[in-house]
């Protein structure tokens, strides 16, 4: 089995960049393209620890719309900047927006 691991994304709301000057969300979505491009396809994608910056509903609807464009099934880890109640609202979230094909709003 060949995963691919990404750590520590930190997301941000829309527009936000982290400590003000590093686009984290532009470069996870180069990270998302890269991956989707390699020859040499992984089984799946660990995204591993702080899956966004802050814990907010924001952060989480970025993180869903950036790493629900990979082609490979998805495992995420939650870390200590994750609110971990957030977290599980948006995966039910997004499951039950691709059973239903509809948008669903977090909190």
């Amino acid at each position: 089995m060949l995963l691919a691991q990404i750590s520590d994304t930190h997301f941000r709301s829309r527009g936000q960049k982290l400590y003000g000057f590093i686009d984290v969300n532009a470069a996870n979505a180069d990270v998302v393209s890269q991956l989707n491009a390699l020859q040499e396809r992984p089984d799946a994608v660990v995204v591993s620890g702080d899956i966004v910056n802050c814990g907010r509903p924001e952060e989480y609807e970025v993180a869903r719309q950036i790493l629900g464009s990979l082609n490979y099934p998805l495992y995420l880890i939650p870390g200590n900047h994750d609110d971990k109640a957030l977290f599980l609202e948006c995966i039910r979230c997004a499951r039950s927006s691709a059973a239903t094909r509809k948008t669903c709003t977090m909190r």
